[in-house]
């Protein structure tokens, strides 16, 4: 189970990663004052209006303010990623001096200590104490 939370947790700290560095841009295309389009990645496609105000701005010699209007909304991301601490040559030689020793411990079997009192002979047991004052481990 805690192999599982630290999957986890290591899948969304890089989605953060990921998503705080990502830079986009959304493009909003406006026709008479209504939104007709929005998109996140390409530029917005037009109504088709435009296309006939400038053939009319040319056979007719009018001009109008246009009835459309495009909007681009840019967000950045973050440029640079703070890199880890430096090390100094002192903390490698500790963490590489732990790594050894607890490796090194990997392989090593521990053998139980026992430990033997010759001159020390429990006492004798008269009575069923735990009987007596009715102690029982359920």
């Amino acid at each position: 189970m805690k192999a599982f939370f630290t999957k986890i947790s290591a899948i969304l700290m890089a989605m953060v990663v990921l998503l705080s560095t990502m830079s986009f841009a959304i493009n909003k295309h406006y026709c008479m004052d209504m939104l007709v389009d929005v998109s996140v990645v390409l530029p917005a496609s037009t109504c088709g209006m435009d296309m006939y105000a400038t053939d009319l701005d040319q056979d007719l010699q009018i001009t109008n303010s246009a009835c459309c209007q495009d909007e681009h909304i840019a967000i950045k991301g973050q440029d640079e990623v703070k890199p880890s601490t430096q090390w100094s040559p002192e903390d490698l030689k500790m963490v590489v001096a732990s790594f050894a020793v607890s490796y090194q411990m990997l392989f090593t079997e521990e053998t139980p200590r026992v430990f033997v009192f010759p001159d020390y002979s429990p006492p004798l047991i008269t009575k069923d104490l735990p009987v007596i004052y009715e102690t029982y481990l359920i």
